[in-house]
């Protein structure tokens, strides 16, 4: 399989080859040069748009790291079949902890001391 990815450290791309071996890792460092390698890829993480969708005859799976849709041309992926996956839930925790610490430093005044 064949994945289109955003720009990511050596390291973490290396962590990637090493636990998908057979599958090949292809990244572009903008929307632009994402859609001029899309149209060989049957996966992509990050990019998506109409544009991008167009360009991808091979395209089977989009992975986005937001838990929000609606900015996805969600209705072309379906008509095609294209599977489509996101970040919902993954945030959940680490967003409670993050309000709840905001909450009690307002409300103990943190910011005016």
């Amino acid at each position: 399989m064949k994945i289109l990815l955003p720009p990511m450290s050596d390291a973490r791309l290396e962590q990637l080859h090493q636990s998908a071996p057979n599958d090949q890792f292809i990244v572009a460092r903008s929307e632009a040069e994402a859609l001029a390698m899309v149209a060989e890829v049957d996966a992509t993480y990050g990019y998506c748009n109409s544009d991008l969708l167009k360009a991808a005859p091979r395209l089977r799976w989009v992975q986005v790291a937001s838990a929000g849709v609606e900015l996805y041309p969600l209705l072309e992926m379906h008509a095609r079949g294209i599977t489509f996956t996101n970040a919902k839930g993954i945030y959940g925790t680490q967003l409670a902890d993050h309000i709840l610490a905001l909450s009690l430093a307002f409300r103990g005044q943190l910011p005016f001391l």
